[in-house]
C-alpha cells in the first residue's frame, strides 16, 4: 500500500503497478469478509443465540429493569446475524414485556423494548427465541420488594385492655407490606403513643424481620381510665393505629368453676378454670387480660391469656393434667397485686383414656361437654388398648374438611379431634363423626374425629342435650356403627327392612330391659337413609336409648343402655357391665315428638 500510494494517477492508468492492484483487491476482500466478530468469509445462516445484556440484574417487584435484555443471533463462526427476527417472552415470574418482537440490527443484535417484572420478589425468566430458526435462550433477573405501601396489624387490632398503668399484651405487632402485598423486611417501624397518657416500657423503634413484622417493645397504658392510643409509623408515612381501653383497678378474682377437682392422669380437667373479675363495687369488669398459667404440678393449657366478656368472665381454653397426678393453675391479672384465683387438680391412672384435641378453642362451657362425654365413654370402657406407633409426615383429612395434623407420636388408646365450625345453620347437620384410623387385627379405634355445628351446639348445650350428643357421636367413633358390625361378623340383614345385632354380650344383656319385643334381636334401625339405618337401635323399639338415631326433647332422659355396653364387648372392647344406666321399658306411648331430631 505504501509503494502504490507513491506512484502518479498517470502512471497508475497507463501501467498500473502489480503490487498496487493486489493490495486494492486484499482491502475489497477485507470488508467484504469482515462480520462484527471479525473472522473472513461471508457471514453464515443463524446457527445460535447469547446474552448480550440484561442477565443478573435486580429490580423491584412490578419495576422495569434497568437495562433491557439484548441478545445476539451468530452464525457458526460466532458472527452477528443481520435481518432475523427474534420474539421475547416472560416465562417465569409473572411480568410483561413490550417490543417483544424485534429484529437483529448489524450486529445481530436484537434488544426487548421493556421488560417489567411480575408482583412476587422472585426470579423473573425472559425467553429469547428466533421466529423462524430453532434458537432460544433464557435471561434471569432477581425481584426485590418494593418500598413500604402498608401497615398490616397483626396482634391488637381489636378487645386491647388493661388494668390502666399497665402493660397491654399482646403487644401490639404489625406487618409491612409493599404495593403488591409482599412483606417488606429490614424496614425501621417508629411507635408512638398519641392518646392516653401512657409511654412506651423499651425503644420507640423496631425492625420488621423476614416476614415483614414488627412489635412495639411494650406499651404501659395512662393512669386514668378510657381509651388509649398507639400509633405505627414508617419513614416514607405509612400509618397504622392501635387503640387500648384502660381499665379501672380490680378489686377481687372470684373463681367461677370448681378450685378442686378429681380426674385422670394424663387427661383433660373435668371443668376448665374460669374466673370473674369484679372491681370495688362488685361491677364485673369486661375488656381485662387474665392470665392462666401451671403453677404447681405438671399439665398442659392453652389459651392462657383470655379477655373477660361482657360478665367479666375469663375461662382457660384447655387443661389437661401430666402424669404426676397433681396439677394447679394460678389465674392473674398483670397489675392487680390482690390475691390470685388457684385451681388443682388431682388425678389417678386409668387403663382407658380418650384423648380430645380441639381443632379450635371451644366456648368454656362446650369443651366441658366434649369432655364429660369422654369420660362417660371412659366409666364403660375399662380395658388398655395396645399402643398405636402413628407416624405421619403430612395431614389428612379423616371427613368432611376435618383434618389431622402431621406427626410422630405413640397413641395410648384413642385420640378424637374436635372441631366445632358454621356447617348450615341450625337443626339441619347437627353432628358428625368417623373413625380416621383403626388398629389392624382388633380394627379398634386409634384416631377418630367430630364436627359440630356451632349453631346446633350452642342451642343444644342451652337445653341440656350436647353432653349427650357428644355420647353419642363418640360412640360411632368407637365403632358402634355397620362397617364395623359388618367386619366383627355380629349382624345380619345390614340394608334390609329387619337388621339385626347378634353380638352375644348385647343380646345376653337385652332381658334386662323389659320391652315386649317378640322380632328378632337385637333390632337395628331401618329407617332414615343410610346415615342413619342399620348404624343406631331401632328407634320404634329402644325408643329413648342413648344410640337410636334420635336425640329427645329437652328433659327427656337418654340412658345408655346394657345392650350399647354389651355391644363395645361384642366389638373387642373390655367393658364394665355395672356402668350401663337404668332403661325403662317406654316405648314414647304418647309422648310428643316436638323437640326432637336425628342424628347420624
Amino acid at each position: 500500500m505504501t509503494r502504490s500510494a507513491a506512484i502518479s494517477a498517470p502512471d497508475l492508468r497507463t501501467r498500473p503497478s502489480r503490487g498496487a492492484s493486489i493490495a486494492l483487491v486484499l482491502s475489497v476482500s477485507a470488508i467484504l469478509a469482515c462480520g462484527s466478530d471479525g473472522g473472513t468469509g461471508p457471514v453464515g445462516p443463524p446457527a445460535g443465540l447469547s446474552v448480550v445484556s440484561g442477565e443478573g440484574q435486580q429490580a423491584t417487584v412490578g419495576a422495569a429493569v434497568a437495562t433491557p435484555p439484548s441478545v445476539r443471533v451468530r452464525d457458526g463462526s460466532g458472527r452477528g446475524v443481520a435481518g432475523v427476527s427474534v420474539k421475547f417472552d416472560v416465562i417465569a415470574g409473572g411480568g410483561a414485556v413490550t417490543g417483544d418482537s424485534v429484529v437483529t440490527d448489524a450486529d445481530g443484535v436484537a434488544t426487548v423494548g421493556e421488560w417489567r417484572l411480575g408482583p412476587l420478589p422472585v426470579t423473573n425468566t425472559l425467553r429469547a427465541q428466533t421466529v423462524d430458526h430453532p434458537f432460544q435462550i433464557t435471561i434471569n433477573v432477581s425481584a426485590g420488594v418494593g418500598a413500604p405501601s402498608s401497615l398490616q396489624i397483626v396482634t391488637g387490632g381489636a378487645n386491647l385492655a388493661a388494668v390502666v398503668g399497665q402493660e397491654v399484651l399482646p403487644r401490639p405487632t404489625v406487618r409491612v407490606r409493599d404495593a403488591f402485598g409482599n412483606p417488606v423486611p429490614n424496614v425501621t417501624v417508629t411507635w408512638v403513643v398519641t392518646e392516653g397518657g401512657g409511654a412506651l416500657t423499651g425503644p420507640n423503634t423496631s425492625t420488621t424481620d423476614a416476614e415483614g413484622r414488627a412489635s412495639v417493645s411494650g406499651w404501659r397504658l395512662g393512669p386514668s381510665s378510657g381509651v388509649n392510643r398507639l400509633r405505627a409509623q414508617t419513614a416514607n408515612g405509612i400509618v397504622a393505629t392501635f387503640s387500648a381501653l384502660g381499665i379501672g383497678i380490680p378489686q377481687s378474682i372470684v373463681p367461677m368453676s370448681p378450685t378442686s377437682q378429681d380426674g385422670f392422669i394424663n387427661f383433660a380437667v373435668p371443668k376448665t378454670a374460669r374466673v370473674r373479675v369484679v372491681d370495688g363495687t362488685g361491677a364485673n369488669i369486661a375488656g381485662l387480660p387474665v392470665v392462666f398459667k401451671i403453677t404447681s404440678g405438671t399439665g398442659t393449657i392453652i389459651g392462657d391469656t383470655v379477655v373477660t366478656d361482657s360478665e367479666g368472665i375469663a375461662a382457660l381454653g384447655d387443661w389437661k393434667m401430666g402424669a404426676s397426678g397433681f396439677s394447679q393453675v394460678t389465674a392473674t391479672v398483670p397489675g392487680f397485686t390482690g390475691p390470685a384465683a388457684v385451681f388443682t387438680a388431682t388425678g389417678v391412672a386409668k387403663a382407658f383414656t380418650i384423648d380430645v384435641r380441639f381443632v379450635t378453642t371451644p366456648p368454656a362451657n362446650l369443651r366441658d361437654a366434649y369432655i364429660a362425654g369422654a369420660m362417660r365413654w371412659m366409666e364403660v370402657i375399662v380395658g388398655d388398648l395396645p399402643d398405636f406407633q402413628l407416624n405421619k409426615s403430612t395431614s389428612w383429612e379423616c371427613f368432611n374438611g376435618l383434618t389431622i395434623p402431621p406427626g410422630s407420636e405413640t397413641v395410648d388408646d384413642l385420640i378424637i379431634y374436635a372441631q366445632l365450625v358454621p356447617i348450615d345453620g341450625p337443626q339441619n347437620i347437627v353432628g358428625q363423626a368417623s373413625q380416621c384410623g383403626e388398629r389392624q387385627g382388633s380394627q379398634l379405634t386409634f384416631i377418630g374425629g367430630m364436627r359440630f355445628d356451632i349453631d346446633d351446639a350452642n342451642a343444644m348445650y342451652t337445653t341440656g342435650r350436647f353432653t349427650n350428643v357428644v355420647i353419642h357421636e363418640m360412640g360411632h367413633v368407637l365403632g358402634l356403627d355397620r362397617f364395623r358390625y359388618t367386619a366383627r361378623g355380629v349382624a345380619t340383614g345390614l340394608g334390609g327392612t329387619d337388621p339385626i345385632f347378634t353380638g352375644n354380650s348385647a343380646l345376653a344383656a337385652w332381658p334386662s330391659l323389659g320391652l315386649a319385643y317378640s322380632g328378632s334381636l337385637i333390632p337395628l334401625h331401618n329407617a332414615d337413609g343410610p346415615g342413619s339405618a342399620d348404624h343406631h337401635w331401632r328407634e320404634s323399639v329402644l325408643g329413648d336409648e342413648l344410640m337410636t338415631p334420635t336425640i329427645e326433647a329437652a328433659g327427656v332422659l337418654m340412658p345408655l343402655s346394657a345392650i350399647t355396653v354389651g355391644a363395645m364387648a361384642d366389638l373387642g372392647y373390655l367393658v364394665d357391665p355395672g356402668s350401663a344406666d337404668p332403661f325403662t321399658a317406654s316405648l314414647r306411648t304418647g309422648r310428643s315428638d316436638a323437640g326432637r331430631f336425628l342424628l347420624n
